[in-house]
């Protein structure tokens, strides 16, 4: 039998995976621990000259696709050139996403639906298109939700609402797939990316993580790293008896 190490080490080669919402943050951080762990992945965001530029980013083995997730028409073709380029598809990584934040009675209709459209039918179109080479394959299935799919933060309602649709979605897919694919989510809490504070100092962030850690029990925002490790495991050799299941990566903030 093979030490866990040597297994860990050869089972990203060559695996080919797409990861949505690749251009920052979270997406872009797993997006980069499977390049280098030896994957081929297409990145997928609105823009192609982003996406391009993305995968220049992260070098060899890499593709940017542009296609917008809620559009079946987009995402097929997502599936089908990543198929194309590389012969299989072994992982899909649902990171797209968008947010609008205000209080129920205030919320307008076109703010709601976008953030349900990317968010959750995205998700859900991503997952439909991606079943055929994703059962080929044996692969996996990870999809992001959030803390706050399961917490009730004030003013998040479509957010919160969209978050908890992908962790339903994602059972009903881990019944529906098993025993061949594994499907999971995981749920991150406070995650420092681009979004906080953009243009700020390093010393004008400080008040801002300060007011995000306040409930941390471990005391710091969390880092698109730091997902990107719960992902690379539900992707990997020690996931395989792991589906229908929430990880939860939030320093402790919540503990359900």
């Amino acid at each position: 039998m093979s030490s866990m190490t040597t297994v860990i080490d050869r089972w990203f080669q060559n695996k080919v995976a797409i990861v949505t919402g690749a251009s920052l943050g979270i997406g872009f951080g797993v997006a980069q621990a499977l390049v280098e762990s030896g994957a081929r992945v297409a990145v997928i965001g609105r823009s192609q000259d982003r996406m391009d530029q993305t995968a220049a980013r992260l070098g060899d083995g890499a593709i940017g696709i542009g296609a917008n997730v809620t559009d079946k028409v987009h995402v097929a073709r997502m599936v089908e050139s990543t198929v194309d380029q590389f012969g299989k598809l072994d992982f899909l990584v649902n990171s797209a996403g968008v947010r609008s934040f205000g209080l129920v009675h205030e919320t307008s209709l076109h703010d709601w639906d976008q953030v349900i459209d990317v968010q959750l039918t995205g998700t859900f179109l991503c997952c439909q298109a991606a079943i055929d080479p994703l059962l080929e394959s044996s692969g996996r299935i990870v999809n992001l939700s959030s803390m706050f799919g399961y917490k009730g933060r004030p003013k998040g309602a479509s957010y919160a609402t969209a978050k908890s649709g992908v962790v339903g979605l994602t059972k009903v897919l881990a019944s529906e797939l098993a025993p061949t694919v594994t499907v999971n989510a995981i749920a991150p809490g406070a995650v420092e990316t681009e979004r906080l504070g953009p243009g700020l100092t390093e010393e004008e962030k400080a008040p801002l993580r300060a007011q995000r850690t306040v409930d941390i029990p471990l005391k710091r925002m969390g880092q698109p790293a730091d997902i990107a490790w719960a992902v690379m495991y539900l992707l990997g050799p020690g996931g395989g008896w792991v589906t229908g299941q929430v990880l939860h990566v939030n320093g402790g903030a919540l503990m359900p």
